[in-house]
């Protein structure tokens, strides 16, 4: 609703612009950004991200401590949970409540920031080809939804 408001107001500033943004035509995420998808340790290992499930939870820990705490969304998610995080298994038992309330680039970087350009895209590729579809179900199923994309597997169908 936030997004629609905030286009509505500013096609009456920038006419023909802007793309004529409603709730039917916007895709609501699961988790905060498309960056928290790449967050699922079990997956991270397989690709060589991390060592092991423990590292991930071990960095993310150690993270957690040193400045993720302070940031407005992990407070943001604290508070509206009314939950808190004082331990790794405090940790390990909200990570999906992460993935939903925590801003995806100050995650993803931690574990991604190192890889840049050409192995990042390969190391990506490598994630999606080992996820499987429940990682990115919500993503897939509003794809499957789309007219747009509807089309196309007809049109791939019939060639």
């Amino acid at each position: 609703q936030q997004l629609c408001k905030y286009y509505g107001d500013r096609s009456h500033e920038d006419k023909g612009n802007l793309p004529r943004v409603t709730e039917k035509n916007v895709l609501i995420l699961k988790y905060y950004s498309f960056e928290n998808y790449f967050l699922f340790p079990e997956i991270m290992e397989k690709v060589g991200v991390v060592k092991s499930v423990d590292e991930f939870y071990d960095i993310l820990w150690e993270k957690y401590n040193q400045y993720l705490y302070k940031l407005t969304s992990v407070k943001k998610m604290l508070s509206k949970l009314d939950i808190s995080i004082d331990s790794r298994n405090d940790l390990i038992a909200n990570i999906e409540n992460i993935r939903i309330y925590v801003r995806g680039h100050n995650l993803y970087d931690i574990f991604y920031g190192r890889y840049k350009g050409e192995r990042e895209r390969e190391i990506l590729n490598r994630y999606i080809e080992e996820a499987d579809r429940d990682a990115f179900k919500d993503i897939l199923d509003a794809i499957d939804s789309f007219v747009y994309f509807e089309n196309k597997k007809t049109d791939s169908s019939e060639a």
